[in-house]
């Protein structure tokens, strides 16, 4: 008898958890995962996946969550700091309701989160790459104030990068990058994991705390614009075709009778 009363007393205290705290539940098997891949922008995209269903639903409404919820943030985060060379542009949200995912993906730019210099020396590209744009807190909520999901970027990813995995990644074209990984794992059910493509080629990689700097052979036409013998025929080029406009423009002489 006291066996069953102890569990029908459980049973019944699960209950009135779940309905008191129903947010609690939603990192029972989900992922939560950003894949940053870095060429002359930053393509970030962050994927939530097998949500609770009630959490699912309530960041489907554009006013709850939607594309500019997380680029909004981390441009904010970045004027907080006096730095307003930083962008975003080319925002999607995907929903996927059978597998209760959302994936959002942006691009950033701007010369305080990614710059780079040509080599002419080299005939290649010199990168600086700064990842503490990552270092953000998302506290998602609905109108009514009430919370729904947070995302905190910082607590799970602030680790330093150059203390990142280093591994590679194989992209649908079947070129090989280098890139950095980082998985938090004091979260239970999360599995917040963080990953830093780089360019194919790119080497000479050197890290410093959140910045990444490396090189990268410059393209084909890079390279023809960089090569001094390009830029001396274009010289050639543009002064024939002043001589030859010049010509054409000269009056004809009148024929003598």
């Amino acid at each position: 008898m006291r066996r069953d009363g102890w569990m029908k007393k459980s049973l019944l205290i699960a209950v009135i958890s779940l309905l008191i705290f129903p947010t609690a539940i939603y990192v029972a098997d989900a992922s939560f995962s950003v894949e940053s891949s870095v060429e002359d922008r930053i393509h970030v995209a962050v994927r939530l996946e097998n949500l609770n269903f009630t959490i699912y639903t309530r960041l489907t409404l554009s006013t709850t969550f939607n594309s500019t919820t997380i680029p909004e943030k981390i441009v904010q985060e970045y004027r907080k700091k006096g730095l307003d060379r930083i962008s975003f542009y080319g925002d999607r949200i995907e929903y996927d309701p059978l597998e209760a995912s959302i994936e959002v993906s942006f691009y950033l730019t701007g010369l305080d989160v990614l710059r780079f210099r040509f080599e002419r020396e080299t005939m290649s590209k010199t990168y600086w790459l700064d990842m503490g744009w990552r270092k953000i807190v998302c506290n998602i909520t609905r109108l009514t104030g009430e919370h729904v999901l947070t995302l905190d970027f910082a607590r799970y990813f602030g680790r330093p990068v150059e203390e990142w995995n280093q591994t590679e990644h194989l992209d649908r074209e079947g070129r090989v990058h280098v890139a950095f990984v980082y998985n938090y794992t004091e979260e239970t059910g999360f599995d917040p994991t963080f990953k830093v493509v780089l360019p194919p080629g790119a080497e000479n990689i050197k890290r410093s705390g959140d910045r990444i700097i490396f090189t990268v052979p410059a393209y084909s036409v890079e390279s023809a614009i960089l090569n001094p013998l390009t830029v001396l025929g274009i010289i050639v080029l543009v002064d024939i075709s002043i001589r030859v406009s010049r010509r054409a423009k000269k009056p004809a002489s009148k024929a003598s009778i």
